[in-house]
């Protein structure tokens, strides 16, 4: 059955992975993958772009699929490496498969590899499904080893720690949580009946390799593997610059319940989304790991729904939120709803309510995977979806489609000069589209000074200022005729608009190619 549920999660994370467009996010991520790709340069920005795991991974299905150069890759070639993660963070449970019920494992499985949120984010070119996996990994690896007292599980947690660092800034805020649910946890327990024994000298021994791992995996990857040393340095001074960001980013200020309300009742376009049950599920898990923190298994998932609570309390708390930043608290609460379900079954002796109790889940389950269906697949960049969250319209394959089709009908298309023009440079994602376009520049002005290039994509409020620079600034018997390149303003994403012009000698070589 895990199988099948690891099955289902690829499915789901693979099928279809460029029907959705690139977010502004994914693009800038894809174009620094480029410069990593073709150059084999990674530096690391203590300002912007976070860790080089995402880049270093996507190295492998790039070579794999013999892509050397930002133009020959596409978006399945990047976001498979989410996808992947995503799926093997049902395989990842099969570290604590000896310490939980087999129940829990395939209910928690099934729910992981259907959650509209986790497939979602699976599917998006970001940091944030590696850093789950990382996390999870990490926890499960601890778990193992605060049981077993092992060297290999210490060095398997350094290993997945500092994969952490290496992934995302906001790591510290997970590994804070972590330490805190431990030290409540070993408090519990000694209340409850002594449980864990107080460190010797091979715990302090293991606890080195772990630290020492932890570092050797993380400075690999800041450093790019020894060619920029300095990048473990600025790693860790990353730190003031993204939480003084965090808190002057008005976009992304909201009130303490957003993730609360993205999971639970959302108007759609064909109904409620919601994984409210999920939630529900999750809660009742809790309860029963309170209630069983006297066993190994009970203990492992209090110390998951303590973890649960506090990081989610701690986002919420936070004025700086992100729709996929729910994936660090919420995935521990998928799996706390697999060992809920599991639970309530066992304790229930009725077999007319046990049958009921199936009944109910089999309905749930479908209803979880018509919502992924719904929200991967048909509204998967659609404002009404709640894990849509500034997002690059459809309108893009039109302006990327028109684009091709102009350029195909020229005798050398690969001289034809594109201009871009977008306030504050806010363009994305087309560099990603435009990867394949070398003569095209960008500009957060109308240069008066640049002569006019045969195709121009700029924002609406430039208009004036174009037509100036097209029809009253050069001279006499330089002035070439443009044509609106579109028959009304595109949407680049929500009220964010472009608008084209093309010169009438390339306009007229493309009407007559498609006669």
């Amino acid at each position: 059955m895990l199988i099948v549920c690891a099955g289902i999660a690829l499915a789901f994370r693979m099928i279809c992975l460029d029907q959705r467009p690139l977010h502004t996010d994914e693009a800038v991520h894809a174009v620094k993958f480029g410069k990593l790709l073709e150059d084999g340069d990674y530096y690391y920005d203590t300002y912007e772009y976070h860790g080089p795991t995402l880049n270093f991974f996507t190295l492998i299905p790039a070579w794999f699929l013999c892509q050397r150069k930002l133009e020959e890759v596409n978006e399945y070639t990047l976001r498979m490496v989410p996808a992947i993660f995503g799926t093997c963070l049902i395989l990842l449970m099969l570290l604590i498969k000896n310490c939980i019920q087999k129940p829990t494992l395939l209910f928690a499985s099934m729910l992981v590899a259907i959650s509209p949120a986790l497939v979602f984010y699976s599917r998006y070119y970001i940091q944030e499904m590696l850093l789950v996996f990382f996390t999870f990994g990490f926890l499960f690896c601890l778990i193992r080893w605060l049981d077993s007292r092992k060297t290999g599980w210490a060095i398997g947690s350094g290993i997945f720690l500092g994969l952490m660092h290496a992934t995302k800034e906001t790591w510290i805020i997970s590994m804070s949580m972590i330490i805190i649910s431990a030290m409540i946890l070993q408090w519990i327990s000694r209340k409850d009946a002594g449980e864990f024994s107080s460190f010797g000298s091979r715990d302090l021994k293991n606890l080195g390799w772990l630290i020492l791992t932890f570092f050797i995996i993380s400075g690999l990857f800041f450093s790019s593997f020894f060619n920029n040393p300095q990048g473990i340095v600025d790693s860790f001074a990353a730190f003031s610059h993204y939480f003084n960001k965090a808190g002057n980013f008005s976009i992304h200020i909201h009130p303490w319940y957003f993730y609360l309300q993205l999971l639970t009742i959302n108007q759609g376009a064909e109904g409620i989304w919601s994984e409210i049950f999920i939630l529900i599920a999750g809660i009742s898990g809790f309860i029963f790991a309170i209630r069983q923190r006297k066993s190994a298994e009970g203990r492992i998932f209090l110390f998951l729904g303590i973890y649960s609570l506090l990081l989610g309390t701690v986002y919420s708390i936070l004025p700086y939120k992100t729709p996929w930043n729910l994936l660090q608290f919420y995935t521990g609460w998928v799996i706390l709803a697999g060992y809920g379900i599991s639970m309530t079954l066992g304790v229930i002796t009725s077999n007319k309510i046990k049958r009921f109790i199936y009944l109910l889940l089999a309905a749930v389950v479908l209803q979880l995977i018509y919502q992924t269906y719904q929200l991967n697949f048909k509204y998967g960049a659609d404002p009404s979806n709640p894990y849509v969250y500034g997002h690059t319209t459809n309108d893009i394959f039109r302006l990327v489609k028109e684009l091709e089709h102009i350029l195909e009908a020229q005798p050398s298309p690969e001289i034809i000069q594109i201009e871009i023009i977008g306030s504050n440079h806010d363009y994305w994602p087309l560099p990603w589209y435009f990867r394949a376009y070398p003569h095209t520049g960008w500009w957060d002005h109308v240069d008066r000074n640049h002569p006019p290039a045969p195709i121009i994509i700029a924002s609406p409020e430039f208009k004036d200022e174009i037509l100036e620079k097209l029809y009253e600034l050069p001279p006499p018997g330089e002035r070439y005729l443009f044509l609106p390149l579109f028959d009304r303003s595109l949407e680049l994403r929500p009220q964010v608009y472009l608008e084209g012009y093309v010169r009438k000698d390339i306009w007229d070589a493309y009407i007559s190619h498609s006669k």
